[in-house]
């Protein structure tokens, strides 16, 4: 298991090894979308050559994180444009990347709170990815593969949308998820909580939100969020 000084490599303010340029995330800075806030927006700028053939030596999983990354790089757009029928369609199928549920998609989403709003209930904001943070992380552009193996924070699993939300989210994710029923005390497999990666993230209206509500007997705070629409 990791310690919780670990996991401050990536909780933090800037993810190490994070990489202008990567798969999703050219131009933008994932773990900072308060302060960005178009930031998923300017990754859908890049678009890798559809039908392009796989480079020789390419091994079988990079081909096949390739294609699960398209599919989640779809329901970004999707979220982006607040198409409601499109994410209505994959939360209904059990769509699914590698572990990644829409949900999860949503809350790393600069503009992903609305999906939750409308579709987050307390069981998708609590359930946990089956993919380790490596996985997710690497479908997202988040890291660098060669650092992804000197950190072992990335083997850790079982990490909830409202944990991702916590980490690189927005504060309004957050309150939504915490609105719908987000469990603040679920832990991952390495033994730490949203309350855990609030206290690490360096967050302080983050920090401030989940803490209340671990601290309220009814789980999430009183809700302040008013009804929303895809925008």
């Amino acid at each position: 298991a990791m310690s919780l000084a670990q996991s401050r490599s990536f909780a933090s303010g800037a993810i190490p090894g994070f990489r202008h340029g990567s798969l999703l995330a050219p131009l933008a800075d994932f773990a900072n979308h308060d302060a960005r806030p178009t930031a998923f927006v300017e990754a859908l700028a890049f678009r890798p050559p559809r039908g392009a053939r796989p480079q020789s030596g390419r091994s079988r999983a990079a081909d096949a994180l390739e294609r699960e990354s398209e599919k989640v790089r779809e329901l970004a757009r999707a979220l982006d444009e607040g198409d409601e029928r499109a994410v209505r369609a994959a939360v209904a199928s059990g769509w699914d990347a590698m572990g990644l549920t829409p949900m999860m998609v949503a809350s790393v989403h600069a503009r992903g709170d609305w999906a939750v709003a409308m579709f987050g209930t307390e069981h998708k904001v609590n359930e946990p990815c089956r993919a380790p943070l490596r996985t997710v992380t690497r479908l997202l552009g988040l890291r660098a593969e060669e650092e992804e193996r000197e950190d072992p924070s990335q083997l850790d699993a079982g990490h909830s949308p409202l944990m991702l939300a916590v980490l690189f989210g927005t504060e309004r994710t957050v309150r939504r998820m915490l609105d719908a029923g987000g469990d603040v005390h679920a832990r991952t497999a390495g033994g730490f909580s949203a309350a855990d990666f609030a206290r690490a993230c360096g967050r302080p209206t983050v920090q401030a939100m989940v803490l209340q509500s671990a601290a309220t007997p009814s789980g999430a705070p009183p809700s302040s969020s008013p009804p929303l629409r895809p925008p």
